[in-house]
């Protein structure tokens, strides 16, 4: 059975089913945000709020059974634990000025888009290796500037 499931997590369906959740999760925030269409339709944007939340935690779920025993390598990828934790967060009591933590986790699950897709996964990982590189860039930088501005006075 894990094996069964294992196939359906990592299946191209799975994946594009989920992106799609993923940015009908933003589209409900965003909708959210607007006082007039949250008055009208908040009960609905927050039905499809939770909806959307369980059906986070079903695929959290059913990736972690997928893996059956190593049920903790699970949490070796980043991505999966940024998911855990941005999904687990919203699970958290939020009332009064706190409201705002609530609407931000929310907006950052649509952050889980990078993780999910493959080729936007590369890209920021590639660039979260460079950042090293990207120091010494703006110290060239600065040195060009320097000499560009000595030459000038």
């Amino acid at each position: 059975m894990q094996g069964r499931l294992k196939s359906i997590t990592e299946s191209r369906k799975f994946q594009i089913f989920f992106i799609g959740v993923i940015l009908l999760s933003g589209v409900v925030v965003g909708l959210d945000s607007y006082p007039e269409i949250s008055s009208q339709y908040g009960r609905i944007l927050h039905i499809l709020d939770s909806i959307i939340l369980w059906l986070f935690v079903f695929e959290i779920v059913i990736k972690m059974i997928s893996l059956e025993s190593k049920f903790l390598e699970f949490f070796k990828d980043g991505w999966n634990t940024f998911d855990f934790i941005i999904v687990g967060a919203c699970f958290l009591p939020f009332t009064g000025q706190s409201v705002i933590v609530l609407r931000l986790l929310r907006v950052l699950r649509v952050v889980r888009l990078v993780g999910t897709v493959p080729e936007l996964k590369l890209i920021v990982n590639t660039l979260l290796k460079c950042i090293p590189s990207i120091c010494y860039i703006g110290a060239l930088l600065s040195i060009l500037f320097y000499i560009y501005a000595s030459v000038i006075n």
